[in-house]
């Protein structure tokens, strides 16, 4: 799913951030639901980046909406990084700097190369707040790093 926000609306009091802890709030809540209906609970990871896109529509029988651009990548590599560092939400640098300075919830992953991108990408991890306590473990050293395929 790709979700297309007005850049000054997204970061403005956190709102992009909020909207995520709502998304995962909204599973937690609708666990057993879920698990009673179909026997299994929702898995998902978020990657998220700010940028221009362009958006096109295609199809004359079958109407489908395109969204291009590096933005889309730089997101799309986002979530593989959420995948490969085993978190919820991964955050470009772009908009990990963007957001307000009181954000405690923003954890430097490290700078990784992307495919696509011809420069390393510094990642954030979001906490997500999905009403349950959250989990800081304790980092040490140097943060692992970790390649994403180019």
């Amino acid at each position: 799913m790709i979700a297309l926000w007005n850049w000054d609306e997204a970061i403005r009091g956190n709102k992009i951030l909020r909207a995520i802890d709502a998304v995962f709030a909204a599973v937690r809540r609708e666990e057993a639901a879920y698990q009673r209906e179909f026997g299994v609970v929702p898995r998902f990871r978020i990657g998220v980046h700010g940028g221009e896109v362009v958006v096109s529509e295609q199809g004359d029988t079958k109407r489908a909406i395109g969204v291009y651009g590096s933005t889309i990548n730089i997101a799309a590599r986002m979530e593989e990084a959420a995948k490969a560092h085993d978190v919820g939400c991964a955050i470009s640098g772009d908009v990990a700097q963007a957001l307000s300075d009181d954000e405690r919830r923003l954890q430097p992953l490290g700078d990784e190369q992307v495919k696509g991108i011809s420069v390393e990408i510094p990642i954030f991890e979001y906490r997500v707040d999905d009403g349950r306590a959250l989990k800081r473990p304790t980092r040490t050293g140097s943060s692992p790093r970790v390649e994403i395929p180019v």
